[in-house]
């Protein structure tokens, strides 16, 4: 369509709407902007992306100038003088047999420290010539110590250098600034007895300016002027380092085509435009930058990429394009009471329905100098906790401020829509991102559909349902569900009359959700204010507030349907139950078995060999579980939280290093910042892999067919690797998916203690295939494109009997209360019709056959267990 026919469909919200996305750009420009500017003003422009690509510009011509310098160093002529000669002599020690490598950093070096200087232009005393070239010299001195130090520990204490080398790298990236950085490494270093580099300050400094020298000559990047300062005694002049006019317009023209390709996705105020091709659909106006249906990296462009571009025209995508534009034209509003509450709870400070304390943590007091050196110790690990902890808050309270601001702005609007598209599984995702119906539990409580049915007698059970799930009674009958809501009417009422005075509602909820449970009780007080006035009645009562029905562990529910897995399938609550079944829990307790059995008979500590430090045996380690569990949990043995990540992730192809990450992650790491002075945990990393394996373990005998179905599909995937192809199959929506996992072309040299790199090749994705990540990759995707097809088919069904409100995550499908029946059937009719006499393993094989070249190598398909999907329909709990 063309402007006037948008205007004359929606009259002046349509140029509202072109101007909305006009600012949301020009914000998204402005926050771009002050971002560059801030590094540059810091003095970390440098360390940056811009800065890499002119490195690597110039880097040539640099590189041959600094190799000519080091043969001068090693062969020196009468004229070499300097105070930089012997630096130079003895980095040539140290990178002895690694010389390109010291041509690099010292390129690097120069190049980063030298652009740092010449972009702070406004802070003159950063841009003398004898500050940039210590700055540079000292750099070089820094990474060279960090060498010289492993070649010491190799000769000195026999160390596993590749250990050391990757724990050293480790600690110092875990580092967030540079003089943090160098403080742990200097620190770690002088713990050793390991003595650094002796140079004095004036070869450092001719060092570096030496090698700005040899810099500028390969460049035309920087210039020396003389420089004229006022002093007490009059002016005098001094030597700068600056910016050419080339280097200064480049990096402003560069600065200005990454500005202008900045975009901030918002929510819009029509109905986006509906998806009819992949490349048409969702904005009208300059939000339409980088928005296509599928969300592939745009300036990738492989063979196999291009010719997936093609395939995608051709192919008949009626069934996805119908569930987006579904999920599209469903308007919402802002939820005024939670926005409101929102608002109070952050002024008052936070710390209350999931919004982060506002206000910093306070920070040390200083020790005294003469304060001894376990308090040291001590002061700086507290001083570490604090802030990491502080970084947290802050990431969290700018995430959630945003997420007012956006809602704040849009409050002002009848009905706001959010447009949609897919990644490469099939997987539907909102565009926008500050806001959204797939956001937080904030964001989520924040909205509410615009256009409610009324309700009929008896849809109020779904609502009361919803609720006490959102207050953690998930695992219990629905009627216990409705049993308890009404128990606590008094409570809810309560809560929703004065939420910052009665926080009732908090206690029950803030495990996950607390302000969506808020906003189900207000809309419960609604529901019984109107019943009041309706002789309690619940009929033509109208409710915007979204209900959810969720998947059990939905990625094993959809692999026990593929295989027909009846003990996984139980596990999971595929068939009827008198009660929830909790494969978390069922987890749970068959690790539990094997954990308090350790504590008792498990192996005893190894002190590992010219070491100080343990390799901790099992019953040390199930004894520090034990511990944390009693601590955070009141029980000896682990709870369901412990294990639910894991086990959630099986599906999608986790194993047990995965299972290791998402303890740390989610447990271990967490819990270790909120309670830095009594963690049970003597070793993380240790803790973290006995109980990843007790969990593998365990649910390897819960799920056996999901084991059973990944190993397949792996196999298969391997076998269309070495056929030279990538793995690509259809859905049963007609959707095709391409992994397009590819082998990345990139050399990258970067400092330590600095961002600083310089990527060559620009890390692109070249035409050979990434066998690994195309093998680890095929499980989860297969799965997610399944799930996928599921959500899509259940939308447009619903959509042919009129639904008009879908609110869907995935696993989650949402709904206002008058049609969660409707919803909560078809979510289980299209689950059966989607498994029920197929074999989708069956057609995965047959699809991509063409792309194997030996078809005897690939292995047996995995039988059927005798799981009955028709009992599919019949289980109350499978999606509740």
């Amino acid at each position: 369509m063309k402007f006037e026919e948008y205007e004359k469909l929606y009259g002046g919200l349509y140029t509202q709407e072109l101007l909305l996305e006009a600012e949301a750009k020009q914000e998204a420009e402005e926050h771009l902007k002050e971002a560059l500017d801030k590094a540059k003003r810091e003095g970390e422009g440098g360390e940056g992306h811009l800065a890499g690509k002119l490195m690597k510009h110039s880097w040539e011509t640099c590189r041959k100038n600094i190799h000519a310098l080091l043969e001068d160093a090693k062969h020196p002529k009468k004229t070499t003088q300097g105070a930089w000669l012997l630096p130079m002599k003895e980095l040539l020690v140290i990178y002895r047999e690694k010389e390109e490598a010291l041509e690099d950093l010292l390129v690097l070096a120069g190049h980063s420290k030298a652009m740092d200087a010449v972009l702070m232009s406004h802070d003159t005393t950063q841009t003398t010539l004898s500050n940039v070239a210590m700055l540079i010299g000292m750099q070089i001195k820094r990474e060279a110590d960090i060498e010289r130090f492993y070649q010491w520990e190799e000769v000195n204490k026999d160390t596993d250098v590749k250990w050391l080398k990757k724990s050293m790298d480790k600690g110092i990236e875990q580092r967030v600034r540079s003089s943090y950085r160098v403080a742990y490494a200097t620190n770690r270093m002088n713990k050793e007895g390991y003595v650094g580099l002796a140079w004095s300050n004036q070869q450092v400094e001719v060092l570096g300016a030496k090698v700005l020298e040899m810099l500028i000559a390969g460049s035309d990047y920087y210039v020396i002027r003389e420089r004229e300062v006022s002093t007490g005694r009059g002016t005098k002049h001094i030597k700068a380092v600056d910016a050419t006019d080339w280097f200064k317009a480049t990096w402003e023209s560069n600065e200005s085509h990454m500005i202008a390709n900045a975009v901030r996705y918002m929510p819009t105020i029509i109905p986006p435009r509906h998806w009819t091709d992949p490349h048409d659909g969702g904005y009208y106006g300059e939000s339409v930058l980088g928005t296509q249906l599928i969300r592939l990296k745009v300036q990738t462009k492989t063979k196999f990429l291009k010719a997936y571009n093609k395939k995608l025209s051709a192919i008949d995508l009626g069934v996805v394009y119908d569930a987006l534009n579904a999920m599209q034209d469903t308007p919402f509003i802002i939820n005024p009471f939670i926005l409101q509450t929102l608002k109070e709870i952050y002024a008052s400070g936070g710390e209350l329905g999931g919004v982060p304390r506002t206000e910093p943590y306070q920070t040390l007091p200083r020790l005294p100098e003469d304060a001894p050196e376990e308090q040291v110790k001590e002061h700086k690990k507290k001083a570490v906790g604090l802030y990491k902890q502080e970084e947290a808050r802050k990431s969290k309270a700018l995430r959630c401020l945003l997420a007012l601001k956006v809602a704040e702005k849009f409050s002002e609007y009848d009905k706001i829509y959010f447009p949609w598209n897919v990644d490469y599984r099939g997987r539907c995702y909102p565009i926008p991102t500050a806001l959204s119906p797939q956001g937080d539990d904030i964001q989520k409580s924040l909205l509410l559909f615009a256009n409610p049915s009324p309700l009929a007698e008896g849809d109020d059970k779904w609502m009361a349902i919803h609720g006490a799930n959102l207050a953690g009674n998930d695992k219990i009958a629905f009627a216990d569900r409705v049993a308890w809501v009404k128990e606590h009417t008094v409570d809810i009422i309560a809560s929703a009359e004065d939420p910052l005075g009665y926080t009732w509602w908090y206690e029950v909820s803030k495990g996950d959700y607390p302000m969506e449970f808020l906003s189900f009780c207000h809309e419960w007080k609604r529901l019984n204010d109107y019943k009041a006035e309706n002789s309690g009645s619940v009929k033509g009562f109208m409710s915007n507030l979204p209900l959810a029905f969720d998947g059990t562990c939905s990625g094993l529910q959809h692999f026990s349907a593929l295989l027909r897995d009846e003990v996984g399938g139980f596990a999971v609550n595929l068939v009827p139950s008198d009660k929830v079944q909790d494969i978390y829990s069922i987890v749970a307790d068959k690790v539990n078995v094997q954990l308090l059995k350790d504590v008792q008979t498990g192996t005893e500590d190894e002190k590992k060999e010219g070491s100080d430090s343990y390799k901790y045996g099992t019953k040390t380690l199930a004894q520090n579980w034990v511990a944390f569990n009693r601590i955070k949990f009141g029980k000896d043995g682990i709870t369901r939280k412990v294990c639910k990540r894991s086990v959630m992730t099986l599906a999608y192809g986790s194993k047990q290093y995965g299972f290791k990450e998402n303890l740390l992650t989610d447990i271990i790491h967490p819990y270790v910042l909120d309670h830095p002075d009594n963690s049970p945990f003597l070793n993380t990393n240790q803790a973290a892999v006995y109980m990843a394996k007790l969990i593998w373990e365990a649910v390897a005998t819960t799920v056996v067919k999901a084991v059973e179905g990944m190993e397949w599909l792996q196999k298969v995937a391997r076998l269309i690797c070495q056929s030279g192809e990538v793995v690509s199959w259809t859905t049963p929506n007609g959707f095709l998916v391409q992994q397009n996992y590819m082998k990345m072309r990139q050399e990258c040299i970067k400092l330590r203690f600095d961002g600083s790199q310089v990527r060559f090749y620009n890390q692109e994705e070249t035409d050979e295939i990434d066998n690994r990540r195309q093998q680890n990759g095929i499980a989860p995707n297969f799965i997610h494109s399944m799930d996928a097809s599921h959500l899509q088919r259940v939308v447009v069904s619903e959509h042919l009997k009129g639904n008009r409100n879908f609110m869907m995550i995935h696993d989650s499908f949402g709904t206002d209360a008058a049609h969660a029946g409707s919803l909560y059937k078809t979510i289980r009719d299209e689950f059966i019709g989607l498994y029920k006499d197929q074999n989708h393993l069956a057609g995965f094989l047959e699809s991509v056959s063409y792309l194997i070249d030996d078809l005897d190598e690939v292995p047996e398909l995995p039988k059927f267990g005798t799981l009955d999907l028709d009992l599919v329909a019949k289980s109350d709990f499978c999606f509740a």
